[in-house]
């Protein structure tokens, strides 16, 4: 039977700034359900806090069940913060690969090298030093330091802040809600575990409290919540006004010579910096695309190519872009062989395959060595 506060709807939720009136009894709830209720996930098998910090920077704006497969992959080739820093940064992104926001690999890698020369390669269980670290800030700061070393951290985030949202029925969620929220829940903390309080927030968040159809009749805190009461918890809080994603079409072109493929490395900063694409190009709606490739790899690159015609059409997304990547396969017109540089390189598909790129040109590349195997 799931465990629940008892009493009157908005006892323990209270209003914002006020808090809980009860924590004692809800943090009690609240770790009940935790230990019935709690995903077996690897990154909670002995709380080692460098597998938890991994796991957090994973995480940021990545289901649980992406991440699973990720972290036990990476875990196997970098078990500590000692290996992270002595690894090259193309065994990192290639790692990385497939979880995009590629700055989050490189931070966590700039920062192993911070704590290995500073720290004995340890993870520092001071709040204010960890979020001084390259790519934590106060939110994975406080995550790691009360998950890891049971610190009293409030880490406030997306399904923790939809939770409160919803107990104090709440609209919006300006900076002075968000001040509630960790004052209610350090008032947890004083209660029960924090590494408990932590997790059970942002699971009840995740499973129970979800963005639509939220399970309420499972829920520990279902008798004090007052959205539930006044049955408005499908409108808590309001959803962020979205822009329309910008729509971009792309000329790609697989330049094909002996069995090999020409790629380039992207600029060292910006997007998706540093990985490794097949040429390409932005084009009108009504531009030539095969023009548009010639003229690319002439002024560029320095080669003339003859097109092939479409290889296929592509559609992958970014969270603020649609792309669409018409994809066509070439040939040089004349040697292609010296055509080379630190950012430009021809592959076998074996090569291919170990480069870190891009989740969209990654599904591309194999697709290409798929109908060069079966070209020949």
């Amino acid at each position: 039977m799931t465990a629940r506060i008892k009493g009157s709807a908005g006892a323990l939720a209270g209003k914002p700034g006020t808090c809980f009136s009860e924590p004692r009894d809800a943090a009690r709830a609240l770790s009940a359900w935790f230990a019935k209720n709690a995903r077996d996930l690897p990154w909670r098998h002995g709380y080692d806090p460098y597998g938890v910090w991994v796991s957090e920077i994973m995480l940021q704006q990545t289901r649980v069940s992406v991440v699973v497969p990720f972290y036990l992959r990476w875990m196997e080739r970098l078990p500590d913060l000692g290996s992270l820093a002595r690894a090259q940064e193309t065994t990192v992104l290639k790692l990385w690969e497939g979880l995009g926001y590629y700055q989050r690999p490189r931070n966590l890698h700039r920062a192993a090298q911070i704590l290995c020369a500073e720290n004995h390669c340890r993870v520092p269980d001071d709040f204010e030093r960890l979020a001084r670290l390259p790519g934590l800030g106060d939110y994975t700061a406080a995550a790691i330091a009360s998950i890891a070393f049971e610190k009293p951290r409030p880490a406030v985030d997306a399904n923790v802040k939809r939770v409160f949202a919803r107990l104090w029925d709440l609209s919006g969620l300006e900076p002075g809600i968000i001040r509630n929220i960790k004052e209610a829940v350090l008032l947890l903390m004083e209660s029960a575990s924090p590494r408990v309080v932590t997790q059970a927030l942002m699971e009840l968040g995740a499973l129970l409290c979800s963005r639509s159809n939220p399970r309420c009749a499972e829920c520990p805190f279902q008798d004090i919540c007052l959205a539930r009461n006044n049955r408005t918890q499908d409108l808590r809080p309001r959803p962020a006004i979205k822009k329309s994603p910008t729509r971009v079409t792309l000329a790609v072109g697989v330049l094909a010579n002996r069995g090999r493929f020409l790629v380039r490395q992207r600029p060292a900063s910006g997007l998706m910096a540093g990985l490794w694409e097949f040429p390409g190009v932005s084009v009108a709606e009504k531009e030539d695309r095969e023009k548009a490739l010639r003229r690319l790899f002439m002024q560029e690159l320095g080669l003339k190519i003859i097109t092939d015609g479409l290889f296929r059409s592509v559609r992958f997304s970014y969270t603020t872009f649609r792309v669409t990547a018409e994809v066509f396969f070439l040939r040089p017109a004349g040697s292609a062989d010296a055509k080379t540089g630190p950012r430009l390189r021809w592959v076998d598909p074996a090569g291919l395959s170990a480069l870190a790129m891009p989740a969209a040109y990654r599904k591309l590349a194999d697709l290409v060595s798929a109908s060069e195997t079966d070209r020949h």
